[in-house]
């Protein structure tokens, strides 16, 4: 167990079939890393993968990721409508190390609710999660002794229901509530975007500074930004239309010293009353973040460009 993470064989048929992509497999191995050794559960969401992953991806490309693991059954999530905060996770047929449930497997397709899980006896008959194209019923194949007919796991579902309630398993599963929450990053798709926005248009940005952009959506989460979608056109307006602030902001903190007069010179200038030729304002162009993550990323790789 220590230092080892066990990844089915079986995934290589899911790979070789095109079934799975590049962000699909990244991900997946991700979850297998982040997931409780004891119970096979974690919190996680896009944009936490996003700064774990060393934001390499786009947080696009990684929620894209996570729909298509658990359209396959690779995973389930638990997501809580309205709310936009880390949510728990299980990874089908994840193999338990340690623990009254060591060597069970998640059983994802039975799971109804994250802190009842279902599990079944572990096997080595190289099966991998998932569940298109005939490897729902994976269990079906597997030799009798290896303890997968019907009986073997009815008998192991009732232990594993009775262990549950046990004082061991308790503390356990207390312990990795704990585990977990002690992971989780309390940001937003929306604060999450905006940094990302800002990071690709200031010419004065740093490095990839993980600490550094954590930093950022913290700060924006603290915000009153009651419209992400005009303030995302706002950061393209500072830098590439206004000349007057751009030279003077460093990094976020001075951008959000300067924000109030910024803000009182975007609507001037596309104030109807004050330009009698209508101009046609950023909103009514790009009119969501994704398109707006778009526009920044061409202007980065167009500055990039220009300099070699």
């Amino acid at each position: 167990m220590e230092g080892h993470l066990k990844l089915r064989r079986g995934l290589i048929d899911h790979i070789r079939a095109g079934k799975l992509t590049n962000d699909e497999i990244a991900v997946y191995v991700h979850l297998l890393f982040c997931a409780d050794f004891s119970t096979g559960l974690q919190k996680n969401s896009a944009p936490h993968i996003y700064y774990s992953m060393g934001q390499r991806s786009s947080l696009r490309r990684i929620q894209r990721a996570l729909e298509q693991l658990e359209k396959l059954g690779f995973i389930k999530r638990f997501r809580i409508p309205g709310k936009k905060k880390d949510y728990h996770i299980i990874v089908d047929k994840y193999e338990v190390t340690c623990g009254v449930l060591n060597k069970s497997r998640v059983n994802a397709k039975d799971t109804k609710d994250w802190r009842d899980i279902q599990y079944f006896p572990g096997t080595d008959d190289g099966t991998d999660a998932g569940t298109d194209n005939g490897t729902e019923d994976a269990l079906a194949a597997v030799p009798e002794q290896a303890g997968s007919d019907k009986n073997s796991n009815k008998k192991f579902k009732k232990n594993s229901t009775k262990n549950s309630v046990e004082e061991d398993c308790l503390a356990i599963a207390e312990a990795a509530a704990t585990a977990v929450a002690e992971l989780s990053y309390p940001t937003t798709p929306e604060s999450q975007s905006l940094e990302y926005i800002f990071w690709n248009v200031n010419p004065n940005r740093p490095a990839e500074d993980d600490e550094v952009r954590s930093e950022n959506v913290d700060k924006i989460l603290t915000l009153d930004v009651p419209d992400p979608v005009k303030l995302g056109n706002m950061m393209i307006w500072t830098f590439r239309i206004s000349t007057r602030f751009k030279e003077h902001i460093t990094d976020f903190n001075s951008f959000l010293k300067l924000l109030p007069k910024i803000t009182k010179s975007y609507d001037k200038y596309y104030d109807q009353d004050e330009y009698h030729d209508r101009k046609l304002s950023p909103e009514e162009k790009l009119n969501n973040l994704e398109k707006i993550e778009t526009a920044a990323v061409k202007i980065r790789k167009k500055e990039d460009e220009d300099e070699l």
